[in-house]
């Protein structure tokens, strides 16, 4: 097996609530390898099996239950609530919100249209009702600046902060995969109460 990642760059702009990445693992269990994943509250580990089409880290699992591949096991990390790098919310594109629009206004039911375009019932609700009442799908600016880390990410590093007090703050970002900077660290450690 090859030495196991110090980070992994994990996409940042998914719509996704959840996705995968994958690792080849000769051991008897996840366990062996992965115990850097198990202190994520987040994180759910399962078989991937062996796919022809899904052999490497980054490739999407289509299936958690395939069988073994050969002596060796693919197991997927699966990681929860950590796609957003701003709020934990992500805005739609003007376009999807045009389609939904259309569908709604060609004779569709909301929930058709939302189940159609993949995107929550309620929300298309308030999509509809922001339309009718300024007939725009633009995305207004916001005020402040959006935040670095979501709560799960602050969660994470004082963690592992708590668990491992010597290690620079880089190594932190590295471990858990974060694009942030080591100031961001040192100042959600400093606000915290870790000096």
């Amino acid at each position: 097996m090859a030495p196991f990642p110090s980070s992994l760059n994990l996409p940042r702009s998914t719509s996704e609530s959840r996705f995968c990445v994958l690792l080849w693992c000769t051991a008897p269990s996840p366990q062996d390898h992965l115990g850097l994943f198990f202190h994520w509250k987040d994180v759910q580990i399962g078989n991937a099996g062996g796919d022809s089409e899904v052999r490497t880290i980054g490739d999407v699992v289509p299936d958690s239950r395939k069988p073994t591949h050969g002596s060796k096991k693919l197991y997927s990390i699966e990681l929860l609530h950590m796609t957003s790098p701003k709020t934990g919310y992500c805005q739609l594109p003007s376009e999807t919100k045009n389609k939904l629009i259309g569908a709604v206004d060609a004779g569709e039911s909301i929930a058709q249209a939302a189940r159609r375009y993949k995107v929550n019932e309620d929300t298309a609700r308030s999509i509809i009702k922001k339309y009718k009442a300024t007939e725009s799908t633009e995305n207004l600016p916001r005020s402040g600046h959006p935040q670095k880390l979501t709560e799960t990410a602050k969660h994470h590093i004082i963690r592992t902060a708590q668990k491992q007090c010597r290690v620079p703050f880089g190594e932190i970002s590295n471990q858990l995969g974060l694009d942030v900077s080591e100031q961001t660290i040192q100042k959600l450690l400093q606000h915290e109460g870790y000096h």
